[in-house]
């Protein structure tokens, strides 16, 4: 047992079709020497690690199930850390997860444990991790657990009493694993409960790798509820939450990602748009975030300043955060069609607020919209030749602008097909004439 519980990958399915399987399943049930016993589940463990040999001692050796008749012997003293590594083991397969997630003493089991103080903490760790396992990218798994309802209300009993969280760690983070499996149809009152346990890991203030992967799974849950518009309103106006999210925005790291995210999703929000912009001051953080060369978080960044930005009574604060129309005139030049667009649409929006002007002349938003000019059509255009039309509606920076040199581009669109271009185009030529300078 010993020998085969580190055996040669090429030499694994040799083993099983030689029959041995049965004898190790016999030794697990009635072994008494911890070190056979042990070796026994390691060979069985490390067989389970290929995919097809793992499905095999599920469906044809009935692994699963020696197992658990093994463990509900409360007075088996070996039943413990290495019998559940196998269930983990066959769990983590992606064939396999399949047929163990129905068996009907399964899940009831492995909820069981989680809380089982008489189990080593190793043991109820691997009982959670299992649970996260069937879970993750199984969608026959996941209804098992819609259809009782009361699974997922026990994790979430769990989570809620499992202790302080740097003594809980792994455990806390497998069930909250199997809650981002689960989160986009999770319903209201549940969702409205695990924001608490989520509330309690995000206020961790440790840099440990282990609670930071723990609130990189928080995010993704949070991420995952601002799928449905009736979650978002909870999140917004959830004062603690929000300050956490919002100082992940800006701060590197796999959260930064589900913190843009989420704050998009908040943004698209007519009732949440100025508790962000006033109460969680979320506009410094987005233009810090944008120099982030990562193209998810530079999307999800100029979309929630678009949103942000179409509250006109809030241009001039939005406008004002420390380098965000530097940086959104940097996004024009961004290869991804997407984002730019969404760019320029929040710098359209701001260029209606005067008091933006004199950043916008500065920071490089006219060498950026002359950068689109030669390549973009459609919307993306309209708004580069309309936050043209505003900056030149201000007498102060008529100057600038044709020093700039943008007549010639301009020039070359007022012939364009698209009716309201043109009316943008001669609006520039108009207003700039009014400068005596620029007449000859």
């Amino acid at each position: 047992a010993e020998y085969m519980g580190s055996i040669a990958p090429s030499n694994k399915k040799k083993i099983l079709d030689s029959g041995v399987v049965p004898f190790l399943i016999n030794l697990i049930k009635t072994e008494r020497n911890n070190k056979v016993y042990d070796n026994s589940c390691g060979a069985i463990q490390n067989l389970s690690l290929e995919d097809s040999i793992a499905v095999e001692l599920v469906q044809k050796y009935g692994v699963i199930d020696a197992i658990l008749e093994v463990l509900e012997k409360p007075n088996e003293s070996n039943a413990f850390d290495s019998t559940h590594q196998i269930i983990w083991g066959l769990s983590s397969s992606v064939s396999s997860k399949g047929l163990i997630g129905p068996n009907p003493k399964v899940i009831p089991y492995l909820l069981q444990q989680c809380i089982n103080l008489k189990l080593s903490k190793k043991s109820r760790e691997l009982c959670a991790g299992t649970l996260e396992n069937l879970l993750s990218e199984n969608d026959a798994n996941k209804e098992i657990f819609f259809s009782n309802p009361n699974y997922i209300h026990k994790i979430i009993e769990i989570l809620e009493n499992s202790g302080n969280l740097e003594e809980s760690i792994t455990l806390k983070s497998c069930l909250l694993g199997s809650i981002q499996s689960l989160s986009p149809k999770i319903d209201l009152s549940t969702f409205s409960t695990i924001l608490n346990v989520i509330k309690d890991v995000l206020s961790n203030g440790s840099d440990k790798k282990e609670i930071t992967l723990c609130k990189d799974c928080c995010f993704h849950i949070v991420f995952g509820f601002t799928f449905l518009e009736k979650n978002k309103e909870i999140i917004g106006v959830d004062e603690v939450l929000m300050q956490n999210i919002i100082k992940f925005v800006a701060k590197p790291g796999n959260s930064q990602i589900y913190a843009c995210g989420i704050v998009f999703g908040l943004a698209s929000i007519e009732s949440l748009k100025l508790l962000l912009i006033q109460k969680y001051k979320v506009c410094p953080e987005l233009a810090q975030a944008l120099k982030k060369e990562n193209k998810k978080i530079r999307e999800y960044c100029t979309s929630a300043i678009q949103n942000l930005a179409s509250i006109e009574s809030c241009r001039s604060e939005i406008g004002s955060s420390p380098d965000l129309i530097e940086n959104l005139a940097a996004v024009l030049k961004s290869a991804d069609v997407k984002t730019r667009t969404k760019a320029i649409t929040a710098i359209w929006y701001l260029s209606a607020e005067t008091e933006n002007h004199q950043s916008m002349i500065e920071k490089g938003v006219i060498e950026g919209i002359l950068n689109l000019i030669p390549t973009e059509t459609g919307k993306p255009l309209l708004y580069a030749c309309a936050t043209l039309a505003h900056l030149a509606d201000n007498p102060k920076f008529r100057t600038d602008l044709y020093q700039r040199n943008i007549i010639a581009p301009i020039l070359s669109l007022v012939t364009s097909e698209d009716i309201k271009v043109r009316e943008q185009c001669f609006g520039v030529i108009c207003a700039l004439s009014y400068e005596e300078k620029n007449k000859s």
